[in-house]
């Protein structure tokens, strides 16, 4: 009866064309909005999506910049987007069979703990992070720690940045985790940050705030819009890394701000959850199917 495309793909062209056959409606998951997938720029990207708009029974959207490009860029009829957080994350999720936490004394680990979860790729900003922490190692700020969890390209020019700027004693490298251990790290970190350059939504950021951490995030992060600036975190632009280092600084100097920030975060992200994200896929079908 109905099909959930994902953005629009050749998929989603095909199940447009044989709309009429099938006698269904379709769906077009957007994500969110950012320049790397809405082609702004490109007439003939444009000019396709704004015919298969026309087709569409309903948008969903994580974002009200997602929204936004749909309404106002492809012409899709408001009436037809719905915006709202529905690649949410459940906590139970990042715990495996147990709940565990890190020994921060066996792991030499100094507070306030930051963390990094991502790939280790340039759009992800890792580099800017550690351009931050090489401003605050100039500062002699030593007294936190920031631990990276992923793997990538990029990870052995980064590492060798960090021997570069002796940052070995701050910054810990822990590779590639499997999803349920990752509550382990959240649990045992008080910050969290992302500092990505480009990302349509990042349900890295919801999973941090689920486990009651204080969040800096990208502005050029969908799920920024997460983020009540400076109740359970700021937003920050990865590029300007003194400001960055600035805003790390603080937690070093106060470590209650992340205590407070982590309880609002956690507070904001209830009702952010499967149930409410199955309600509101419920609905967008009972409106198409409706009309």
């Amino acid at each position: 009866d109905i099909i959930f495309a994902q953005g629009f793909s050749i998929w989603t062209i095909l199940a447009l064309l044989f709309k009429p056959l099938g006698k269904w409606r379709v769906i077009i998951n957007y994500d969110g909005s950012s320049p790397r997938v809405d082609h702004r720029n490109s007439w003939w990207r444009l000019g396709q999506r704004r015919m298969m708009a026309a087709l569409t029974d309903g948008f969903i959207t994580n974002t009200n910049a997602g929204k936004t490009y749909l309404t106002e860029i492809i012409n899709a009829k408001p009436s037809r987007v719905f915006a709202r957080p529905y690649q949410v994350a459940d906590p139970r999720a990042l715990f495996g069979t147990e709940l565990e936490n890190l020994d921060s004394n066996k792991n030499h680990l100094k507070h306030p703990v930051f963390l990094f979860v991502g790939q280790i790729i340039h759009r992800k900003g890792l580099k800017c992070l550690l351009e931050s922490c090489a401003i605050l190692q100039k500062q002699e700020c030593r007294d936190y720690s920031l631990l990276i969890l992923g793997e990538g390209a990029q990870r052995e020019e980064l590492e060798i940045f960090t021997k570069e700027q002796d940052l070995e004693d701050c910054v810990k490298w822990i590779g590639k985790v499997k999803y349920d251990r990752l509550g382990a790290y959240f649990s045992s970190s008080d910050v969290f940050i992302l500092p990505t350059l480009e990302d349509v939504w990042a349900v890295v950021v919801l999973e941090a705030m689920a486990c009651g951490k204080a969040i800096l995030c990208s502005q050029f992060a969908g799920a920024a819009e997460m983020i009540v600036e400076g109740e359970n975190g700021y937003i920050f632009d990865p590029h300007q890394t003194e400001i960055l280092a600035e805003i790390m600084l603080s937690f070093i100097k106060n470590p209650n701000l992340a205590i407070s920030m982590g309880e609002k975060s956690r507070q904001l992200i209830e009702k952010h959850n499967p149930k409410e994200a199955a309600k509101f896929l419920s609905q967008v079908t009972s409106f198409v199917l409706d009309n």
